[in-house]
């Protein structure tokens, strides 16, 4: 009895021992679907039911060639994950890629394969930007395109422009000297639509289609572009003088849109303010501002829209009638013309009045005759005016030779940017030679004029 008792002990020990010893579960497989420019991926799921560890092999297979690769890792734990890549360099575009799972240990092995085709590489489109251009509310588009597969594929560029009503297709050019042989350029050189309203949002699709039908896309806003108008030679420039009751105002006007404009001038210290308005493409605006007082700083506006935006600038002047400001100026000398020696010096005085309500900042300028300030001994000099008052200046004359010469002085208001000029003739002699002062009166005049009063005085008597 104690003998049988052990035979059936050995035998269920044996039969559990047996039933312990078994190879691995059916591994676990998943093949990700590669495109041809990156490498395959594979993964498999080594499970045992105990705790041994084991060998998992991937054995890869392209198109016709069986086992291209083999790749084993040993000792894997139980309940592992273990990847297996394959290079992209050993199949391309629609090649049949098969991934068989290979798990492995001492008490046997266990399969599971998975397959797939290789897809193409799908365009990327990248540094998507827009262009506006400088008229004809106008702009472009162009994108960067990566496509790994080598952009000799791309098939068509299409952008679709679109706003609230309707929406439009263009054909875009592509460029392929742009970058290496993945990438190019998709372009658009004119978008210029009056259905699409100008500064409202356009929206954009690019897309990017390659001989294999994959597609890339982006897509944007854009506003429709619009330049505004511009100003230019605007007269009076701002912060400038003006002389006289009646001022020209004036400006030039450019869109490049080409866009028609409406020009007003206008102050509010005009009457009425609206001085004048004209309608134009390009060109000058000019019109008379009229009735304006002196020394009196005024202020007037250029508005101009195309329709879609205005522009304004304003400006300054300040209007002065020249002759209610102007200095007196002039030589205090007996006769119209100085006659001197040649080799000698002789001085004559000149007078400065001033006979308005405001000080004068001046500057007066001698020259000709070799002539100078005596003050200052130099050929000009700088003065404050008082209002009501004068001054007078000698000046010294010494001609460098003999003969005739003008004598000049110049005075300038620094205030109002206006000018005086008085001039008179010099004669320079050599001792002899005698010249009156006043032209036309000599010596031989005077005795015939002393000849014909006694000859009718004796006829007379």
């Amino acid at each position: 009895m104690k003998t049988k008792g052990l035979a059936l002990f050995s035998v269920l020990l044996i039969f559990t021992g047996l039933s312990l010893a078994a190879p691995p579960y059916e591994p676990g497989i998943v093949l990700e679907t590669p495109v041809s420019t990156e490498d395959a991926v594979c993964q498999g799921y080594y499970q045992e039911q105990e705790t041994e560890q084991g060998t998992v092999s991937f054995n890869w297979t392209v198109e016709d060639q069986f086992q291209i690769e083999l790749n084993s890792y040993e000792n894997v734990p139980p309940d592992t994950n273990v990847e297996d890549t394959l290079d992209s360099s050993n199949f391309e575009f629609d090649d049949y890629l098969a991934c068989e799972v290979i798990v492995e240990n001492n008490f046997g092995e266990n399969s599971t394969l998975a397959d797939t085709r290789v897809e193409s590489a799908v365009p990327e489109v990248q540094e998507y930007e827009f262009h506006n251009y400088s008229d004809q509310h106008a702009f472009n588009t162009s994108a960067l395109i990566m496509d790994r597969e080598g952009t000799d594929v791309l098939e068509e560029c299409r952008l679709e422009a679109s706003n609230d009503t309707h929406t439009e297709v263009f054909d875009m050019d592509i460029d392929e000297s742009v970058g290496d042989d993945t990438q190019a350029e998709c372009f658009q050189s004119n978008i210029s639509l009056n259905d699409f309203p100008v500064l409202q949002n356009l929206e954009l699709n690019l897309t990017v289609e390659d001989h294999h039908g994959n597609l890339g896309n982006a897509s944007d806003t854009n506003v429709v572009p619009n330049n505004p108008p511009e100003i230019f030679e605007v007269r009076p420039e701002d912060d400038s003088r003006t002389s006289g009751s009646d001022i020209e105002l004036q400006a030039n006007f450019f869109d490049r849109d080409g866009d028609e404009m409406n020009v007003t001038f206008y102050s509010e210290q005009a009457s009425p303010e609206e001085i004048c308005t004209e309608t134009l493409f390009e060109g000058t605006v000019e019109c008379e501002w009229e009735d304006l007082e002196s020394m009196q700083d005024y202020q007037w506006t250029i508005n101009v829209t195309d329709g879609f935006e205005n522009v304004s600038e304003t400006f300054e002047f300040r209007n002065i009638v020249a002759s209610e400001v102007r200095a007196v100026t002039e030589f205090v000398h007996r006769y119209s013309s100085v006659v001197m020696p040649a080799d000698g010096a002789k001085t004559v005085r000149y007078e400065v009045a001033n006979n308005h309500d405001q000080s004068k900042e001046l500057t007066s300028t001698v020259s000709g005759a070799n002539a100078v300030f005596v003050r200052e001994e130099s050929n000009q000099i700088s003065y404050s005016l008082p209002p009501d008052e004068s001054e007078v200046f000698e000046i010294r004359l010494e001609p460098n030779s003999a003969g005739q010469d003008v004598l000049t002085v110049v005075t300038e208001n620094e205030n109002f940017d206006i000018t005086n000029e008085d001039s008179m003739e010099v004669f320079a002699r050599h001792p002899g030679t005698t010249t009156p002062e006043v032209p036309g009166i000599g010596f031989i005049h005077v005795m015939f004029l002393l000849m014909a009063a006694t000859l009718f005085y004796y006829r007379r008597l």
